[in-house]
């Protein structure tokens, strides 16, 4: 027996099993300072981290459009996630989940569809960098209400795809200010500009657009500014034994991109580059500019 509570919106749906019937509460998603609602408010999306320190808490919402937003952790200043929700409906009848992380903490990430009540949790293990999340097989929910349509998470990782790495290049160029527009991000006290490339399959190309989001982080957008793509941080780490400027990011694509930080104070250039079809490695690099003095 299933206890109801009548003041709860639900819905029953036919299981498979000898009919066995599964139990969906159904809550709208209420925007919150840890809850984003993605995908036109459908989706609810929270966080859980830990370290190895015995800290914990849940993620700071940060919404930046329809389908997209991000967390952070520790401080406002210094985002750790960008995660995002697609209708695709119309390419594969399932709606997308995408994230990419710039730590390398302990997360759990839960999103719930608020129309069917079915869920997908994703976990990112404690002291490895944030595996990209490409799942497009994350919600068989696009006719919301049909018997069978909901399908609550099953512990699996299906469609979690663990890409190869992003290969790094370094070259030196003359000490030039950095001059924020739409397509170039200026982090880190404007020290290092920051731009992004991108193609397709079918050869069209452009570059990134920016979403700034702090001093030291920001976005970029390839096809629609709901849609951010590549999650970036230049972080200033001229510390013992460290004595570096850090540069992470992670990506929600798998098209080809090129992310070139320069030091404009030095004119040392850092390219990042991501092969096409392949989902973007987290990366994080704590060698990227040994320019302190």
């Amino acid at each position: 027996a299933i206890a109801i509570d009548p003041s709860m919106p639900t819905r029953l749906y036919a299981g498979t099993g000898g009919g066995v019937y599964e139990y969906l509460a159904i809550e709208p998603c209420v925007p919150g300072p840890t809850t984003l609602c993605l995908s036109g408010g459908r989706f609810k999306v929270i966080t859980r981290w830990s370290t190895t320190g015995g800290q914990s808490g849940s993620g700071q919402a940060v919404a930046l459009s329809g389908d997209t937003g991000y967390f952070t952790f520790f401080n406002p200043g210094n985002v750790e996630m960008l995660v995002k929700v697609l209708n695709a409906c119309g390419l594969n009848s399932r709606f997308w989940t995408f994230a990419g992380g710039l730590t390398d903490v302990s997360v759990i990430m839960t999103v719930t569809d608020s129309q069917t009540g079915a869920v997908k949790s994703y976990t990112n293990p404690q002291g490895v960098p944030f595996q990209p999340i490409q799942d497009t097989v994350a919600f068989d929910t696009c006719a919301a209400g049909a018997t069978g349509g909901a399908r609550p998470y099953d512990g699996s990782a299906a469609g979690w795809l663990l890409p190869p790495s992003v290969t790094k290049s370094f070259r030196a160029g003359a000490p030039t200010a950095c001059v924020a527009n739409a397509t170039t991000l200026c982090l880190n006290n404007a020290r290092y500009k920051v731009q992004a490339q991108w193609l397709t399959r079918d050869g069209t190309s452009g570059a990134g657009r920016v979403l700034p989001l702090t001093s030291d982080t920001g976005a970029f957008w390839f096809f629609s500014p709901n849609n951010a793509e590549i999650l970036v941080k230049v972080l200033d780490a001229c510390v013992e034994p460290f004595n570096r400027y850090w540069v992470f990011f992670a990506a929600t694509t798998n098209v080809e991109f090129t992310l070139t930080v320069t030091d404009t104070r030095t004119g040392q250039i850092r390219s990042y580059f991501n092969p096409l079809n392949n989902p973007a490695s987290p990366v994080q690099d704590t060698d990227a500019f040994a320019t302190c003095l």
